[in-house]
């Protein structure tokens, strides 16, 4: 079993193995979402201030902001696509080259299970494969509702929690799918941005929703990135800079104790029912948020209290 860093075939040089790896690509680029590994960045980019959003980045924001007190599992169900059919599964999963497929080592076998509850969060885990491509490029992509692909070099780089950082955004692609392929056959870049940081969002709540590190999102995208300098940057017009895409990421973050802060601030001054609609979006964003249990117990409480 082949396993970890990318292995040449006898009398196969480095070139032969970017060329062969850029055509299969080609070949299969109409059913796939380039995603995560696909941008240039330096580690000085991965910055923690959180100056406002603007563009695509806003707008995304805006658009999981305004979900109805932030309930998010509901939201997702509501909006996820109906599974892949077999036939059209079985038709996806041929373009693909069995000999550019990779049979994953017992190490790396144990890595792809930490990617099981990603993909029972989107109910997912019975239809969803996880394949491994003999690709230079460390990277990840959405094959058309049937398979997630990673690449050797992505395996062997990320740890489990940022491969389950990346499986969550990929799984993002199904859910805008039609949106995507209309943006990209009329060549509308700003709508396929906006649309890579709503695949960024899902990821964050997901991470969240499983008792997950967030930011295991943002330092797989900076090793994939880093890995992938040597080779230049594939299809960079999808997203936004790198410094503006890590403030969406931690805004998405900070979404959640945003609204506990807030809470506690109205429930100083008062206004309970205010504090209490802040909770419980912190709450709805992130499940294991203790802190904004524990102010919800206690202005439960007050509130009993207050009426009796």
């Amino acid at each position: 079993m082949a396993t970890g860093f990318v292995r040449l075939r006898e009398r196969e040089r480095p070139n032969d193995r970017i060329k062969k790896g850029k055509t299969m690509f080609k070949r299969i680029l109409p059913v796939i979402a380039l995603t995560l590994g696909v941008t240039t960045i330096s580690l000085g980019q991965v910055r923690q201030d959180l100056a406002p959003l603007t563009g695509a980045a806003q707008k995304a924001f805006t658009y999981f902001d305004q979900v109805e007190g932030h309930r998010f599992d509901e939201f997702l169900r509501r909006i996820r696509p109906k599974k892949l059919s077999p036939g059209l599964k079985v038709t996806a999963l041929n373009m693909l080259s069995k000999e550019d497929l990779v049979d994953p080592s017992d190490k790396a076998q144990i890595k792809l299970c930490a990617i099981d509850p990603v993909l029972r969060y989107h109910e997912r885990d019975s239809t969803i494969e996880l394949k491994i491509l003999r690709v230079h490029t460390a990277m990840t992509a959405f094959l058309a509702g049937a398979a997630i692909l990673i690449t050797e070099p992505a395996l062997e780089i990320l740890t489990s929690e940022e491969l389950q950082a990346v499986a969550a955004h990929e799984l993002g692609h199904e859910y805008y799918w039609g949106e995507f392929e209309l943006a990209r056959q009329r060549q509308r870049y700003l709508e396929i941005q906006e649309l890579e940081l709503r695949c960024d969002g899902i990821g964050i709540i997901t991470l969240n929703r499983l008792g997950l590190n967030p930011e295991s999102l943002i330092s797989a995208i900076v090793k994939l990135d880093n890995h992938n300098q040597q080779y230049g940057s594939i299809n960079s017009a999808n997203y936004i800079p790198s410094e503006e895409r890590f403030r969406f990421i931690r805004s998405m973050i900070e979404m959640t104790r945003a609204g506990n802060n807030r809470g506690a601030a109205r429930s100083e001054q008062g206004r309970l029912s205010e504090a209490l609609s802040n909770f419980n979006k912190a709450i709805g964003m992130d499940s294991g948020y203790a802190l904004a249990y524990l102010n919800r117990g206690i202005l439960l409480i007050d509130r009993k209290i207050i009426n009796t």
